[in-house]
């Protein structure tokens, strides 16, 4: 049994014997603007650009003329500096509604939250959307930087049963018009280069729409960019940052001069 095994064997045995530990309530941290940082008993780090978890043993430190909004039971709360935030500064949790389930399985399930960035294959080309990592609903928008590669031919290959779902001629672009396709993995093949990406399972896709649109019926008064950060934070720990992606893509289509949203996306993006 590796180290990582035993840990994880730790952990379920945790959750199995104290219940009450798995059902701790989950602070989503899901934008900050300005100087935040966040201590523990090792000591005080900055926070991240991207969400991430606030834990129990954790402080979020708030400096003069900063922000964050964190994401609790449904609700998004804006803090204004100087403040400091921790479990302790909300009230005990009542008993959860029945109508707030997914969005609790959501926030409590594993994510590796792993960073959102441009899948690399050499120093000239940079696939952007979609990711090579985690899951998304459907394939959409396929975007590139390549200066010297000119037209690509493209490619979409069910890698179960290596039928050719799509193919199309692009530069830097283009729109995936094929057909819709099934939960499974996937191969993107642009020239002699492959990226494999993976559609996930109906389960999977319902959970996080329906968290998200719970959190939807909270955040109304919001402005728009904090309401898109706790929508990218949602696919984020769902291990979607595809649709993260997508998702910033569209907000900033319909609002291209707002500021805010654009810093969002390159947060997502270093």
């Amino acid at each position: 049994m590796t180290p990582k095994d035993r840990t994880h064997l730790l952990l379920f045995l945790v959750f199995l014997l104290f219940p009450s530990v798995a059902h701790a309530e989950v602070l989503l941290v899901t934008r900050i603007v300005g100087s935040v940082h966040v201590s523990d008993s090792s000591g005080s780090h900055p926070a991240s650009k991207k969400a991430f978890p606030l834990l129990d043993n954790q402080k979020l430190r708030i400096d003069d003329d900063a922000m964050a909004i964190i994401l609790r039971g449904g609700k998004a709360q804006k803090f204004f500096g100087p403040a400091e935030v921790s479990h302790q500064s909300f009230p005990a949790a009542k008993k959860q509604k029945k109508s707030n389930a997914s969005l609790s399985r959501l926030l409590k399930k594993k994510s590796s939250h792993l960073s959102i960035a441009a899948s690399r294959s050499n120093g000239e080309f940079a696939l952007l959307r979609p990711l090579s990592f985690g899951s998304m609903l459907q394939l959409r928008n396929i975007h590139w930087t390549c200066a010297k590669c000119g037209e690509q031919n493209i490619t979409v290959v069910n890698m179960d049963t290596y039928d050719v779902y799509w193919t199309e001629k692009a530069t830097g672009s283009t729109m995936y018009n094929g057909p819709n396709l099934p939960p499974g993995e996937y191969a993107l093949q642009i020239n002699e280069k492959q990226f494999s990406f993976v559609i996930a399972e109906l389960e999977d896709r319902e959970l996080i729409v329906e968290s998200i649109h719970q959190v939807q019926q909270h955040t109304a008064s919001l402005s728009i960019a904090d309401q898109v950060s706790v929508e990218v934070a949602l696919w984020s720990q769902a291990d979607m940052p595809t649709e993260a992606l997508y998702t910033l893509d569209s907000h900033i289509k319909s609002h291209p001069n707002n500021k805010d949203l654009i810093q969002l996306l390159d947060n997502y993006q270093e």
